[in-house]
């Protein structure tokens, strides 16, 4: 072989070499990965001890916004108390989820992500402190006639029940629900009557049989959620109050009076 062939040969053995190591070297181009968008805001967050309704608003883009994806935990105990949804963007760019069942007590996480047709996502975390529960602000006590007293305790907004304890009704205490009753119409508990005293709705209830003596009674409020209304029939419902300690208290000394003739 001449020294000229050698060279030749020489030369293209390297020139493949280095095409190989250039080849090797040269990334291969990739899709530019999706970037965020800014986190959405909330434009209103709210509600009672059992339910909030939470409306959050998606940020501005060129991408059409689809959907909100919300989950919710509490924050002091992360393994309990979890619910998520995913809620559908309106026109507006806005979602509303009317989320329930807040079994403890303290601040609720919520994590919300806006997701767009892009692939573009936004998320947003806050925290928020569940409503405590409530009661009356006051329980009048009045001896009425022969072994009958009267209970007046104002309403609580928000709250789904009551539940009254007291001399002339069971140990087991009675029931008397919140919902507004139109004027002249009759109370599902009989006794129970509803009257506006100073523009605010109060409850009046009229109890007999009540011995002699000093008579203390208690009135609490409840919040049902609404997932009670799909609780089997003889199970229990997760209701929120307050410790018993706190309910209102009331009480009364009833005399003895002459007992009316019968007729």
């Amino acid at each position: 072989m001449s020294r000229a062939s050698h060279f030749l040969t020489c030369y293209s053995a390297l020139s493949i070499l280095g095409a190989t190591a250039l080849s090797a070297q040269t990334p291969i181009s990739k899709a530019a990965p999706k970037t965020s968008v800014p986190a959405p805001r909330i434009a209103s967050i709210g509600g009672s001890p059992t339910t909030t309704t939470l409306t959050v608003i998606g940020a501005a883009a060129t991408a059409r916004l689809l959907r909100f994806e919300v989950s919710r935990w509490n924050q002091a105990a992360p393994n309990c108390c979890r619910n998520s949804a995913v809620i559908t963007a309106n026109q507006g760019s806005e979602g509303r989820w009317v989320d329930h069942d807040f079994p403890l007590s303290g601040i609720y996480v919520y994590s919300i992500t806006s997701v767009y047709d892009d692939g573009t996502r936004g998320t947003l975390q806050i925290d928020y402190t569940r409503p405590e529960p409530v009661n009356p602000d006051s329980l009048a006590v009045g001896q009425t006639g022969y072994d009958a007293v009267q209970l007046t305790w104002p309403e609580v907004p928000q709250a789904t029940s009551y539940q009254v304890w007291g001399a002339g009704i069971a140990s087991s205490g009675m029931t008397v629900s919140n919902a507004a009753l139109p004027p002249g119409s009759v109370t599902l508990v009989p006794g129970v009557s509803q009257q506006l005293i100073g523009n605010v709705r109060h409850f009046v209830l009229t109890l007999t049989g009540v011995p002699v003596g000093a008579q203390r009674y208690s009135v609490g409020s409840f919040y049902e959620p609404p997932s009670c209304t799909s609780v089997p029939a003889g199970q229990p419902c997760q209701k929120v109050s307050t410790i018993g300690t706190a309910f209102t208290q009331g009480s009364v000394t009833v005399v003895a009076l002459r007992k009316p003739p019968e007729n």
